[in-house]
C-alpha cells in the first residue's frame, strides 16, 4: 500500500520556493533576449544614432533604465555614449540610467513579494532563510553589476528579500559609478584612437572580470 505523507513532508520547503523564484526570474530576463534580441539591437542602434547630444543623452539614460525589462546591450550603449558624447556627459547619462534601472528592479522584486508571493506563501522559515541570504547579498550585488542577466536578476532579488533600501542604494551606486566611468572613459578613448580591437576587449573584459571576482568571493564564503 502507498504510504501517505504527513502534512510536514508535503509542505513545500523554503529552499524549493526560493529556487523556483530564482528560476522564474531567470526565465523572465532571458526570454526577451531569445524572442526579441535582434529587434531591440536594431532599435538601440536607431536611438543611439541621434544627431544632437541631447537626443543621445536621453536615449542612453532611457535604454539603461529599461535594461531591467528589455534586452538592451547595456555595455555597447555605455561605450557608444562615451564615443558620441565624450566621457563627462556620457558618465552622467549612464549613471542616471543605471540608477533608475536599479530602482525599477528593486521595486519589481519588492512588490512582487508583497502583492503576489505572500498571498500564497507566508512561511516564517522562508523569511529566516531570506534574512540569512542577505548576509552576503551586498557584496554579491556589487559584483553582479557588470554581468549580463545576473545584474538584472540581482536587483529583483534584492527587492524580493527586502534588503534595506539605503544600503542597497549605496552599494549599487558604487557599482554604477564604476561601470559608467569605465565604459564611458574607454568609449571616449576608442573614439580618440580609433581602435575597434580596444572596443571588443572592453565589451568582454568587464563582465569576465566581474564574474571572476564573484566566483572567487563565493568560493571564499563556502570555504569559511
Amino acid at each position: 500500500p502507498t504510504e501517505l505523507k504527513s502534512p510536514e513532508e508535503m509542505r513545500i520547503k523554503p529552499r524549493q520556493v526560493l529556487i523556483a523564484f530564482h528560476v522564474v526570474l531567470l526565465v523572465l530576463i532571458i526570454l526577451p533576449f531569445l524572442l526579441w534580441g535582434e529587434e531591440f539591437d536594431a532599435l538601440t542602434l536607431e536611438l543611439m544614432s541621434g544627431q544632437r547630444a541631447a537626443e543621445v543623452f536621453v536615449a542612453t539614460s532611457a535604454l539603461l533604465a529599461m535594461d531591467i525589462f528589455i534586452p538592451v546591450p547595456s555595455s555597447a550603449v555605455s561605450v557608444s555614449a562615451g564615443m558620441l558624447l565624450g566621457a563627462p556627459m556620457a558618465f552622467v547619462s549612464c549613471t542616471i540610467g543605471l540608477t533608475a534601472g536599479c530602482f525599477l528592479g528593486y521595486g519589481f522584486g519588492y512588490y512582487f513579494r508583497r502583492f503576489h508571493f505572500n498571498r500564497w506563501h507566508d512561511d516564517p522559515e522562508f523569511r529566516k532563510l531570506s534574512m540569512q541570504l542577505s548576509k552576503y547579498g551586498y557584496i554579491l550585488l556589487l559584483f553582479c553589476r557588470g554581468i549580463p542577466v545576473l545584474a538584472e536578476m540581482s536587483l529583483m532579488v534584492a527587492g524580493f528579500h527586502r534588503y534595506p533600501f539605503g544600503k542597497f542604494l549605496l552599494i549599487t551606486l558604487v557599482g554604477n559609478l564604476t561601470l559608467a566611468g569605465l565604459y564611458t572613459y574607454l568609449g571616449d578613448s576608442v573614439q580618440n584612437i580609433g581602435s575597434v580591437y580596444l572596443l571588443i576587449v572592453v565589451l568582454l573584459m568587464v563582465p569576465a572580470l566581474s564574474y571572476s571576482i564573484r566566483l572567487w568571493w563565493l568560493n571564499r564564503v563556502v570555504a569559511e
